[in-house]
């Protein structure tokens, strides 16, 4: 990476057994006709303009050496917007929403407004309807426990289609 300015988010990335159970799903989905592919992660902060480079300083510098976070599936969702069309809701610890509270106010950024910590299984307007297609598969994740080992900074934001969506950094915690 360098500093050139381009859109990039802010992701939490589970550790490689939760993920490769997430993404058969998410594929098995999208085979299905709910959208598109995607690694599955959970998005701390998302369309940041900028320069990756510099969030990924701050990102390690409030996250480098912090420990894993753990969390558990407490629900699988619905939802009108796109990136929230079908998702598993993972809660964070309160001292993991200080720490993405304080990389808001370095990267100088409004503070959002309902946040809502996820990992989104399907994207798009017909992943709703599969809820019901995949029901025991999704009913099976609610209690699962998630670890998340790594900070992702990605090439990805609402502009940028998902098919070129792009890690360029780890930062482990």
């Amino acid at each position: 990476m360098n500093d050139v300015t381009e859109p990039h988010s802010v992701w939490l990335m589970p550790q490689s057994d939760v993920a490769a159970q997430l993404s058969a799903l998410n594929a098995e989905l999208s085979a299905a006709g709910a959208g598109p592919v995607f690694a599955p992660h959970l998005t701390l902060l998302g369309d940041l303009e900028g320069a990756p480079e510099a969030s990924a300083a701050i990102c390690a510098d409030l996250f480098s050496g912090s420990g894993v976070i753990e969390g558990r599936i407490n629900a699988v969702r619905t939802g009108p917007a796109y990136f929230m069309a079908l998702y598993a809701e993972v809660p964070l610890p309160e001292g993991r929403l200080a720490a993405r509270a304080a990389l808001i106010q370095r990267l100088e950024r409004p503070a959002a407004q309902g946040f809502t910590p996820h990992i989104s299984l399907a994207y798009g307007p017909d992943a709703p309807a599969m809820r019901h297609r995949f029901e025991g598969a999704l009913e099976g994740l609610v209690g699962m426990r998630v670890v998340f080992d790594h900070l992702a900074i990605a090439r990805s934001a609402k502009s940028i289609p998902e098919r070129d969506w792009q890690v360029l950094q780890k930062i482990y915690l």
